[in-house]
């Protein structure tokens, strides 16, 4: 797994295991890149929040104020019309008063209806004004959110116990978006894929019963057996494992592939070196058993499948069934007893 970084920044600190071949556990620092640029960034957006949700308060208070003054004025400006009809209808109707008086209320009048039509069009704009405020708010609170998150990004942990494989990038050195830092493996996921004579493989492993998972309708799904896992530079120490899942089935070379999943709990040796990804390995998976077998060398029969065996003193040729075989040995059946071969084979 190659690991990349997401911001830019120098490589301010790696682990003190930083070496190729390291095994560093799951969640511990890998590296860490500066992060005073970033935390500079997120202090500002969270200021710059902070400060737009008081721009937005202080517009809501102001609009919960005017649409109570609103009703003053209006009171105001009903107050100032019933003054002036009163004053009109004196001077016009009885001739009391004068026309000054009159214009001081219709002056009056018209102030007060300008004062409300002022105050109707500074309510119909707060909505406009709270939707704003409350964008720039939304617009803040995701650059605030991005910024938090580029500055964990700035801490890379190991997302599993990792074993590090190569190293592209030291403490000190200046990392681009997108460079990659460090490779690393997980050593306890390893499949090892095995490939098989597909006539053998259906003839000897077990699968699950007829119409179980299949690959392409060729094979059933393969039974999770266990196996047994050795390094062939090391065969004496065993690791365990399992068959997990038929991959694919070669038709023009009539070979089948199988996984076989590594488990590293299960290692016979605790303080042996570990199989790690790379290493060539045998794999041995268990068959069917079927009993009544005789295995020879090869060499001892013939082209025609028959052996020479010894009765009762005489030497005498008997049809075998090669029914496997492995190495140098061959695995056989027939009209034949463990006494036939006491010099050149054994019966199992």
């Amino acid at each position: 797994m190659d690991v990349k970084i997401a911001v830019a920044g120098r490589i301010m600190h790696t682990h003190p295991g930083f070496k190729k071949g390291q095994i560093i556990p799951k969640g511990e620092v890998l590296f860490q890149i500066d992060p005073a640029d970033y935390i500079a960034e997120l202090n500002s957006l969270r200021a710059g929040l902070e400060q737009k949700k008081s721009i937005l308060a202080v517009i809501e208070q102001q609009f919960k104020a005017d649409r109570l003054r609103v009703k003053t004025i209006q009171r105001t400006m009903d107050l100032s019309r019933d003054e002036y009809e009163r004053v009109r209808v004196l001077l016009e109707e009885n001739s009391i008063g004068n026309r000054s008086e009159l214009d001081q209320s219709e002056q009056s009048l018209n102030n007060a209806i300008d004062s409300f039509d002022q105050m109707k069009r500074s309510l119909s704009l707060y909505p406009v004004q709270i939707r704003e405020a409350a964008a720039g708010i939304a617009s803040v609170t995701a650059n605030r959110d991005n910024a938090a998150a580029n500055l964990a990004r700035c801490t890379i942990k190991a997302p599993f116990t990792s074993r590090i494989t190569a190293i592209s990038m030291e403490e000190g050195e200046y990392a681009t978006k997108g460079s990659q830092v460090v490779t690393i493996a997980d050593d306890s996921f390893l499949e090892i894929q095995v490939s098989l004579d597909a006539r053998e493989a259906s003839q000897w492993l077990s699968f699950e019963e007829e119409g179980s998972e299949s690959l392409s309708g060729w094979f059933p799904k393969p039974q999770p057996v266990a196996c047994e896992i050795s390094w062939i530079e090391a065969k004496d120490v065993l690791f365990s494992g399992v068959v997990e899942r038929l991959v694919e089935f070669d038709q023009s070379s009539r070979t089948m592939t199988l996984a076989v999943k590594f488990d590293p709990s299960q290692d016979s040796c605790k303080d042996c070196s570990p199989l790690v990804a790379g290493m060539f390995c045998s794999v041995s998976i268990p068959g069917k058993t079927i009993g009544g077998l005789f295995m020879l060398k090869r060499w001892l029969v013939t082209a025609d499948n028959t052996v020479y065996i010894s009765r009762e003193n005489r030497l005498k040729t008997v049809s075998v069934n090669k029914v496997y075989a492995s190495g140098d040995e061959v695995f056989l059946s027939g009209k034949i007893s463990p006494g036939d071969f006491q010099k050149n084979g054994r019966g199992s």
